[in-house]
């Protein structure tokens, strides 16, 4: 069978031998926000098919912001019937054999170090398996997707990745700027984008180029498609999009590199008013070409036919429409990052 085949039927509902199927693999998503260790979320997580997940810790705060959500957050999974710490891929399939959400420790940028890089030690020793290394804006190691002049990695970045290069860390470049993304993926040993697009396929500055996805994949990295609503489509994204970044990304590097990372916001589209978060406020204001208008977030669909976690297997579903085997499907929704997390992390 060819990874993809040349005939691709529409997309539907998940059959029922797919639904079984879904559930004995096993399934990553390499970006959930914060909410999902709320047990609601966390039952409806498990419940979409969900075994582990990168769960954002921190974005752009500061160092004192951070450890008090992080004892928060760890205090959170160590009460929870649902929830369980993962620090290698063997926590993640004991979660798994539990009936437990493992949870990854992630951030989705590195203000909170400062010009501390033990910090980087500290939150590592605490859990930490996924360092974003901006989110959007600039910091002082790098320039997010959302600056204008993409000015790449700063001195103190390339110590930060020098570090990070010792830990058992994966550096997430998903939001950052291309140049930083590119400097980044040259110098780190473990670089990914846990949940973005193809720029090559859409352009958009918050998707990662071909090139730079080719030189991750190299140092034994891979990506996680996402299903933020603008780096899909204009108007509301539908599943066939969202496949259609799988299908790019493969032809690109293989099956064996390319992931999911879909980034639910289910909490703020069930408030009857959206409070969005500073950082949504500030990078929706002035990149909407980027993010979508602040008024979309939290009122746009995401991707029709995947619109929520509960409807996860109907990407697997997809998956096999568009011709792809079982063992390649399974790869996707899991084994792959389950691999390159053995790989850097343990």
């Amino acid at each position: 069978m060819s990874v993809v085949s040349a005939v691709r039927p529409a997309t539907g509902q998940a059959s029922e031998e797919t639904r079984r199927f879904h559930d004995e693999m096993f399934v990553f998503d390499a970006l959930s926000i914060a909410y999902v260790l709320e047990d609601k979320y966390a039952e409806r997580t498990l419940a979409g098919g969900v075994n582990a997940t990168n769960v954002t810790f921190a974005l752009e705060e500061n160092w004192d912001v951070v450890m008090r959500n992080a004892e928060r957050y760890l205090s959170m999974i160590e009460k929870s019937a649902y929830l369980k710490l993962c620090l290698t891929a063997d926590d993640m399939l004991a979660a798994k054999r539990a009936g437990k959400l493992g949870v990854v420790f992630g951030t989705q940028g590195a203000t909170m170090l400062d010009d501390q890089l033990w910090r980087l030690e500290l939150l590592t020793r605490m859990g930490l398996r996924v360092l974003g290394l901006a989110y959007t804006t600039a910091n002082i190691f790098g320039d997010g997707c959302g600056e204008r002049r993409d000015a790449g990695l700063s001195y103190l970045g390339e110590e930060l990745v020098a570090l990070a290069n010792s830990l058992p860390l994966m550096i997430d470049l998903s939001h950052c700027g291309h140049r930083t993304r590119a400097e980044t993926t040259a110098l780190a040993r473990a670089p990914v984008c846990t949940h973005s697009n193809a720029d090559g396929l859409r352009s958009n500055g918050r998707n990662t180029e071909d090139a730079t996805v080719k030189a991750m994949v190299e140092k034994g990295g891979m990506i996680g498609v996402c299903g933020l609503p603008q780096s899909l489509a204009d108007g509301t994204p539908t599943l066939d999009d969202f496949l259609d970044h799988v299908d790019h990304l493969i032809r690109l590097v293989g099956p064996e590199h390319v992931g999911i990372g879909v980034d639910y916001v289910e909490k703020y589209q069930e408030q009857a008013s959206v409070v969005a978060p500073p950082s949504v406020v500030t990078w929706r204001t002035r990149r909407p070409d980027i993010f979508g208008p602040l008024s979309s977030f939290g009122r746009q669909s995401y991707p029709v036919g995947i619109e929520t976690v509960s409807k996860l297997p109907n990407l697997t579903q997809g998956l096999f429409d568009r011709g792809y085997s079982r063992e390649q499907a399974a790869a996707i929704m899991g084994g792959n990052w389950l691999r390159t997390f053995r790989h850097f992390c343990g």
